[in-house]
């Protein structure tokens, strides 16, 4: 929305912006380089879930590719969601890193 003549006008490539919002976000896998002007893709290594104005590093144990909007645990890990880290799979267990990885 702009607000000196009171139209919509469409976000840069690369940005997002919610349904009756003013303001252009980046996408999730990116980060402002300027803010409001472009965004650029994360490093290897770093996540950006969007809605954020910066990338963040993976936490220990997991990992992720350039324009990643979170981050994988390695094998023989889990995410713990109440504490958002990998926590290494206990005796008996197994863990895969892979989301849509169908083995038990």
């Amino acid at each position: 929305l702009d607000l000196v003549d009171n139209t919509c006008k469409k976000c840069p490539t690369g940005f997002k912006s919610p349904k009756g919002s003013d303001v252009c976000l980046c996408k999730p896998g990116y980060s402002w380089l300027a803010r409001n002007t472009s965004c650029i893709k994360c490093s290897a290594g770093f996540y950006s879930e969007g809605d954020t104005d910066f990338c963040r590093e993976c936490p220990e144990n997991s990992q992720s590719e350039a324009g990643a909007g979170f981050c994988e645990c390695d094998d023989g890990y889990y995410l713990s969601r109440n504490k958002g880290s990998c926590i290494k799979s206990t005796k008996g267990t197994i863990c895969y890193s892979k989301a849509n990885d169908s083995r038990p």
